[in-house]
């Protein structure tokens, strides 16, 4: 699926939205892959200043699950237009968002396989910084993790742990 898109310039205003790698994986398993619509929410709405489209950034982070394919076929549009290597096939990651989506409904501790979601984005995260670098000359966005991200990641580890010891528990007893 190829989106046109047109080149950019380095004098372009809009930066992907880009974060650590260790702060991406953070966020995204520890608030239960919620950061995940905020990743897409700030990258929609790069999409929608480069192109004027009109979309809803809003509902397409919602339903990233669907709308990955887009964004991600466009992203790689945006890097064949300023001849820079993009080695991962969108359509594949978009599969795998998609897929990872069904699977937090396994039963047991299986449905920790939803995280795989994270995969993809740390792939097509780490090739935006390197466009908002080679292209823009532009850093990373988002590096430090703040105070309320801490705790939001506190949080929702010992949320998960308490799942994981209460499922193997579970099965321990069967």
């Amino acid at each position: 699926m190829d989106i046109p898109a047109e080149p950019v310039t380095v004098d372009s205003p809009n930066p992907y939205y880009t974060l650590s790698t260790v702060k991406l994986v953070l966020l995204s398993v520890f608030t239960l892959g919620i950061f995940n619509c905020v990743w897409f929410f700030k990258n929609w709405k790069v999409y929608e200043a480069k192109n004027k489209e009109g979309i809803s950034p809003f509902w397409r982070s919602f339903f990233y699950n669907f709308t990955c394919f887009t964004l991600f076929g466009h992203i790689k549009s945006e890097f064949d237009l300023n001849k820079l290597e993009f080695k991962y096939n969108p359509a594949v990651l978009g599969v795998i968002v998609f897929a990872s989506g069904f699977l937090s409904r396994f039963k047991g501790p299986f449905f920790m396989l939803c995280f795989l979601n994270v995969i993809p984005l740390v792939l097509i995260n780490n090739k935006l910084i390197e466009y908002n670098r080679s292209v823009l000359g532009m850093p990373i966005n988002d590096e430090r993790i703040s105070i309320a991200q801490w705790a939001v990641i506190i949080f929702g580890f010992t949320l998960l742990a308490f799942a994981v010891v209460g499922l193997l528990s579970t099965y321990s007893r069967n």
